[in-house]
């Protein structure tokens, strides 16, 4: 089939000269290694029987491919599939919207294409038998357009039956390049296999050649049917990939301590949110182009579909502006002061065409990129934004490109100051100094002037260009450019106290893929091949890396509602006395009912009290305040509170009716600022009252796990909420700024709230037996805590920052092109400091670098002096984690704390520490 003609291929399904329309079809006929048997067994295929089931279980005398499984398929029901033998796409019993073609993969027979969203295939009666499958493979292809992707799910039953594991797909560089993608599963017995496939985009997005499964049979499925023979095994502790898949329901697979995989096909729920539905005063324009649904809302990329669409974003290593006619590029310098850094706004090289754009849309988005299209009368031009690229690309569709400059005066290309330049590679020489390399897929014809270079007929393929800065580098670009990123995933696995996170990129062209790892990659990164390119940013120096995936290994933090080790006995007594104070702790009633973020915090404070309670056997208190905290929670997860959560259908997500009716309310979070921050507190109480009443979870357990999917949706399958609102996978932190326009893009300032929102989730897994939500907020909790620890705990080594700005210690701010010592609320350097420490719990201990706090101490200590109380304390309970003698003096000249915070808290961090 040519894929040049996707559309009618989708609605018309054709195989061996017989027209169908698109919809469920019968019966698996296909062309897979011509011969009688199978020719005989496609007709009985055709009528739907058992013949179509022996199709995978009886094989031709001589066929290799299932010998090594004769003695496995013993242990079968008669009739029954056997998934450890291959199973070919046309075999199938029943699917819907696919078609069937020659493939050109190892084997020859037919392919299942033209599979878009809501696609499946369905297999009869196949019998994992016992303990049965723990693996699958997948053999797939993909030409599917830059930023089209999708899942590939197994279910069993139906297509909405269990979950079993899934993969996700984007283009592997053709309809016909094949590759084998991996997923954990986990299924015994016989059933009723069905192969779904999603995706947020209606354009194709696979090809499926065959699967085959893996793991123990042991015995069938049937009495009498035993057999001590096993399947090739694979192990179901290994780290997920882009093609991994967890296992499990709802609770994951595998305890805390266990192996444990992230299935993106898992979600949370699927379910409706219990709120009172509303539509949002600001409606997506027609920036998003055909992307609907629940769309992201604090992505970096975030401006390209923000008011007119043309502030810029990071890349990585280089900043990129999607302006009307152009996508500007640059590597913006620093410009260091003591208490900022910013960089430069200037275009060093645009990407265009001859003709007129109307203007860019986004035609998709996933976890490394996000993918912007411009149209022009007879072609576009598509340029995938991939984060860590070294090359911006632009894919164009007959159009004449044009480079020009966003100032700069060209010298020359390939040391001609005019006329023409034809070729693949192409060095462009500016007046500023800087000297970009310019590829091409295919031979083009440049006309060259100081203003641009311009093609001299249409073009079809890819542009890439780079920023040369020595020979070196030029010969590293040069080696890789003909590898082109076109998205990505991440993928995440558990085992211990450990995490595996993996980035896979898709990609097109040949070759090995460049990408650029920034300084927190590079200390986690194992079996990379580094090399010698970098890029000095923002961030630090950025290292090339050569591979089509990363690996990357995160220590994981404890989490737990208690401190890591007991009360020092010396200090337990001034702890409890505290404690008596304090049980009388009664939220301001207006604050709590109307305020998210400070009603949060005396909820949290509440629920921390609580514990502590427990912690020293007053749990006779601890049943008081879980009481006491129980109305007060109820009423936000019932909409009874004064200002009530509602589902926003037009974004996705909760948001209070006060933030939706004004975008200055509730610090922006009707516009989606902050939402991790807000919610983190409320999901803390949350997880205390569940582990002292699971009668209360059960009532109120779909509730909570909105609050959770709104910021930690793990899954596109779930339709409500866009999948990690807040979380950066590349950058490994969450971004706060919602749906406002910034010249510097997103921004973060409270790194230790977001910290507190990922414990809290996990607070909230545990306390309801829920692994998988636990095990993925420890993955988030690790990555956060490892990234706030380079990017904003300055220390005196530090060697991503200059002086003078490193000399002050702290990031207020963090955004996408600049770093500022300042907050949001004021330049005072307690209020800088403490706002990355803030709540203070047992997790606090893993955040805080006590080598950050050692140094930035003097200047703690200083502002200290003239702080308010409420920030002083702070102080104080970070100069514990250095001196916790010192520390607990400080802290006994108190009288007074933060409305988040208590004299019962304080004392108890400090008692606690090592």
């Amino acid at each position: 089939m040519q894929r040049t003609s996707k559309a009618s291929a989708r609605a018309i399904s054709i195989q061996g000269g017989e027209r169908r329309a698109r919809g469920a079809r019968v019966g698996g006929v296909g062309g897979h290694r011509p011969g009688a048997p199978t020719r005989i067994l496609g007709f009985l295929a055709l009528l739907g029987g058992v013949g179509a089931i022996g199709a995978a279980c009886v094989a031709p005398p001589g066929d290799d491919e299932f010998d090594e499984f004769d003695e496995a398929e013993m242990a079968l029901c008669p009739g029954a599939r056997n998934p450890y033998a291959r199973i070919e796409a046309e075999s199938a019993n029943a699917s819907q919207g696919v078609t069937f073609e020659t493939t050109t993969d190892t084997g020859g027979g037919q392919n299942a294409g033209s599979i878009a969203n809501g696609d499946y295939l369905r297999f009869n009666a196949v019998d994992f038998g016992s303990p049965g499958a723990n693996n699958v493979q997948a053999r797939v292809a993909s030409g599917a357009s830059a930023g089209v992707s999708g899942l590939v799910e197994y279910r069993l039953g139906g297509v909405n039956g269990t979950l079993i594991g899934s993969f996700s797909v984007g283009s592997t560089g053709g309809w016909q390049s094949w590759q084998t993608v991996p997923a954990n599963v986990q299924a015994s017995g016989i059933h009723d296999l069905y192969v779904v496939f999603k995706s947020g985009q209606p354009a194709d997005f696979v090809n499926l050649n065959w699967i085959q499964f893996q793991g123990s049979i042991g015995s069938g499925s049937c009495p009498g049917a035993t057999s001590s023979s096993s399947a090739t095994t694979s192990t179901s502790s290994t780290s997920a990939t882009t093609g991994s898949g967890g296992s499990g329901g709802t609770g994951g697979g595998g305890g805390s301590g266990g192996a444990w995989t992230y299935n993106p096909g898992q979600a949370f729920a699927t379910t409706a949110p219990p709120f009172t539905n509303v539509t949002h005063p600001l409606q997506p324009t027609g920036l998003w182009g055909s992307i609907g649904g629940a769309r992201p809302t604090n992505a970096s990329w975030l401006n390209v579909v923000l008011g007119s669409g043309d502030e810029r974003i990071p890349q990585w290593p280089y900043t990129v502006k999607a302006q009307a006619q152009t996508l500007g590029v640059s590597l913006p310098g620093r410009m260091v002061a003591a208490l900022s850094i910013t960089t430069g706004a200037d275009v060093h090289v645009q990407l265009g065409a001859v003709e007129t754009f109307s203007g860019h849309v986004l035609t998709g988005h996933d976890a490394l990129s996000a993918t912007l299209r411009w149209n022009a009368s007879g072609g576009s031009m598509t340029t995938p934004i991939v984060y860590g690229a070294p090359y911006v690309t632009a894919q164009y569709a007959g159009l004449r490109p044009r480079i020009t400059t966003g100032g700069p005066a060209i010298l020359s290309v390939n040391g001609s100051g005019s006329g023409n330049v034809s070729g693949t590679r192409f060095e462009i020489t500016l007046n500023n100094g800087q000297t970009w390399l310019l590829y091409a897929t295919s031979n083009i014809t440049l006309s060259v002037a100081t203003s641009g270079l311009s093609a001299t007929s249409a073009y079809t393929g890819a542009l890439r260009v780079a920023l040369r800065q020595s020979a070196a580098a030029a010969t590293v670009l040069d080696q890789h450019a003909a590898a082109i990123p076109t998205g990505g995933s991440f993928g995440a696995s558990v085992n211990g106290n450990t995490a595996t996170v993996t980035y896979q990129w898709t990609r097109t062209g040949s070759g090995t893929l460049l990408t650029m790892a920034m300084p927190h990659h590079q200390s986690r990164l194992s079996g990379a091949t580094t090399t010698s390119l970098t890029y000095t940013t923002l961030r630090g120096e950025l290292r090339g890396i050569a591979g089509n995936s990363w690996t990357l290994s995160y220590p994981l933090p404890a989490t737990d509602f208690d401190a890591p080790r007991a009360i020092d006995a010396s200090r337990r007594a001034a702890v409890e006395s505290a404690l008596l104070a304090d049980q009388s702790f009664q939220p301001d009633a207006t604050t709590v009912s109307n305020d998210p973020y400070f009603g949060g915090k005396q909820l949290a404070k509440l629920a921390r009290l609580a514990v502590i309670a427990r912690a020293v056997n007053r749990t006779d208190i601890t049943s008081t305040l879980v009481t006491r905290l129980k109305p007060l929670v109820n009423a936000w997860l019932n909409g009874t509170n004064g200002n009530p959560l509602r589902y926003d259908s037009t974004w996705g997500g909760l948001i209070t009716a006060a933030g939706r009716n004004d975008p200055s309310a509730d610090f922006g979070m009707g516009y989606y600022n902050d939402h991790h921050f807000h919610y983190g507190y409320h999901l803390y109480a949350a997880s205390v009252i569940a582990r002292e009443d699971p009668a209360w979870a059960t009532t109120y357990g779909g509730r909570v796990m909105a609050l959770v999917r709104d910021i930690m949706n793990p899954s596109p399958s779930d339709p409500y909420f866009t999948p990690f609102r807040n979380f950066d996978f590349y950058e490994g932190h969450s971004w706060a700024a919602g749906l406002f326009v910034f010249g510097d893009a997103r921004n973060q300032e409270s790194t230790s709230e977001a910290v507190n929102a990922w414990y809290s989730t996990a607070l909230y897994g545990q306390a309801t037996s829920n692994t998988n939500l636990r095990n993925l907020s420890r993955v988030l909790l690790a990555m956060e805590i490892d990234s706030t620890q380079r990017y904003w705990q300055v220390r005196n080594a530090d060697t991503i920052y200059p002086a003078p700005f490193r000399d002050f210690h702290a990031v207020g701010v963090l955004w996408g092109t600049k770093v500022d010592a300042v907050t949001f609320f004021g330049a005072n350097p307690e209020l800088v400091y403490g706002i990355q420490m803030i709540p203070f719990t047992p997790v606090s201990e893993a955040l805080l670098n006590p080598a950050w706090i050692q140094d930035a101490w003097p200047q703690m200590a200083s502002a200290a002096t003239s702080a308010s109380q409420g920030w002083r304390g702070f102080m104080y309970m970070a100069h514990g984690v250095i001196d916790k003698n010192a520390a607990w003096s400080e802290a006994s000249t108190l009288s007074s704390y933060d409305d988040g915070n208590s004299r019962t808290n304080t004392l108890y961090w400090l008692a606690t520490r090592p």
